[in-house]
């Protein structure tokens, strides 16, 4: 691997965990509003990462074929959603809480193996 795309694949991996931590917060709802704040900003990050080519953090495999991608996607959607509008549930808290399970889910999944969610399909033009 060259030192730009171990660079990259450091880059998308601590945008990964970052991920994982910020979703995990509980507190007051001041505390998850930053929370969810920072994460939707540091999904974007990955999300462009991922739609220019960039390198799979650490730990995703690539995934063969497009059996799954409707899964992959749908967990895709709904984290993008939830962070997009943190006050589509009744509380921060449950909206923190669709944040996590959406992460979770796509993550494990593409640690499996399962096909990338169709905006980062590097087959697809970004």
């Amino acid at each position: 691997m060259s030192a730009s795309a171990e660079g990259n694949a450091t880059s998308t991996t601590q945008l990964a965990q970052r991920l994982t931590v910020l979703l995990a917060v509980r507190g007051t709802d001041d505390e998850i509003r930053r929370a969810l704040q920072e994460a939707d900003r540091v999904f974007d990050d990955l999300h462009w990462f991922m739609r220019t080519g960039g390198e799979l953090p650490r730990g995703w495999l690539r995934g063969r074929g497009t059996n799954g991608r409707r899964y992959t996607t749908a967990w895709f959607d709904a984290l993008s959603e939830t962070l997009r509008d943190p006050n589509s549930r009744p509380t921060l808290r449950a909206t923190a809480n669709a944040a996590e399970v959406a992460w979770s889910a796509l993550d494990a999944a593409l640690r499996e193996g399962a096909p990338m969610p169709e905006p980062w399909d590097a087959r697809r033009k970004p």
